[in-house]
């Protein structure tokens, strides 16, 4: 558990979990990906500027493939809802079939994981170690 972070540090590889407050997650998710295509659609377009630019993104166009494959939002579902009684994986608006997919398998995993009682059950501790201190 690292604490509270800035939101420059999301993507930063320093936590695997962030935890905010429905409208604040959903701004900082849409700011992220909305610089991500700013920038891929930016870089198309340096690439397509002349034959050098365009003979160096033939080279160079499988690692950036590579490189940002692991922000694909599309491969992993949704985000997990916490502090209800039941999984529930919160996917985008504009989800396609691949979005539903992973996000079933997700909730699969979830379920299987029993993160909704393991979380429950870590609330009622505190809960109780709380109280014993009054």
């Amino acid at each position: 558990m690292l604490g509270n972070i800035e939101a420059r540090e999301i993507l930063s590889g320093d936590v695997d979990v962030v935890v905010a407050s429905g409208i604040m997650g959903n701004v900082a998710l849409k700011a992220i990906e909305g610089t991500a295509k700013l920038l891929i659609t930016s870089i198309k377009a340096e690439f397509k500027k002349n034959i050098f630019t365009k003979a160096l993104a033939s080279t160079s166009s499988p690692l950036l493939k590579k490189a940002l494959s692991k922000y694909d939002y599309t491969k992993y579902g949704g985000a997990i809802l916490l502090g209800v009684k039941k999984p529930v994986i919160k996917i985008h608006g504009n989800a396609k079939m691949q979005n539903y997919v992973a996000a079933i398998y997700q909730a699969e995993k979830v379920l299987q994981s029993k993160i909704v009682e393991k979380v429950e059950k870590s609330v009622e501790k505190k809960d109780r170690n709380s109280e014993k201190k009054f």
